[in-house]
């Protein structure tokens, strides 16, 4: 029997934030390792169900939702370069720090996260940052933009499993130009 704080994969000791230990979100990054049938066990009943209605098989819609889910990540993170300051971009990731992310909330719990940080600590006047027009801008994403946005605010915490600890200005780049890399691999490939 594992222990809450054990890997749901091995049983060693999880990294904070997750249900897998260091080594094995290592062997698990970019997807490989992990059977994609052992994941459709994983899916809900409303995502077997869309799965059904739009793909041939289970298997064949979790493998291409697996497939599109980084350029679609990245595409859409490179396209909301600009619409938030430095500042606003360092709250964000300040306002995370005790986040954990559940995909039947995704894209609905940054707004009211913020909101919450924001009104309850008063923590957007360390960064200078306009409580008004930061939560408007908020307000003003999609639903997968806010996903992306709540997933790349949470990887600053929880995205390195060796534990190193990352610089603010550093993920901040790798929200306005994360998805120019995956752009030149694809221009790269299409030439081949």
């Amino acid at each position: 029997m594992k222990h809450d704080n054990q890997c749901a994969n091995c049983g060693r000791d999880r990294h904070p934030g997750s249900t897998l230990c260091p080594d094995c979100i290592l062997a698990c990054s970019g997807m490989k390792g992990i059977n994609v049938m052992e994941t459709t066990q994983r899916n809900s009943n409303t995502t077997d169900e869309v799965l059904r209605d739009y793909f041939i098989t289970v298997r064949t819609g979790t493998e291409y939702i697996l497939d599109a889910f980084a350029p679609l990540f990245l595409l859409t993170l490179s396209g909301l370069r600009g619409k938030f300051t430095d500042d606003e971009l360092k709250l964000i990731i300040d306002t995370f720090i005790a986040a954990a992310l559940t995909p039947w909330l995704a894209g609905r719990y940054i707004i009211d996260f913020c909101s919450d940080t924001i009104n309850r600590d008063g923590i957007y006047k360390n960064w200078c940052v306009d409580k008004e027009t930061f939560l408007e801008k908020l307000r003003s994403l999609t639903i997968f933009q806010a996903a992306c946005l709540e997933i790349w605010a949470s990887g600053f915490w929880y995205g390195d499993p060796r534990g190193n600890e990352l610089d603010f200005d550093e993920w901040i780049k790798k929200l306005s130009g994360g998805a120019d890399k995956y752009l030149r691999f694809l221009v790269r490939r299409s030439r081949k």
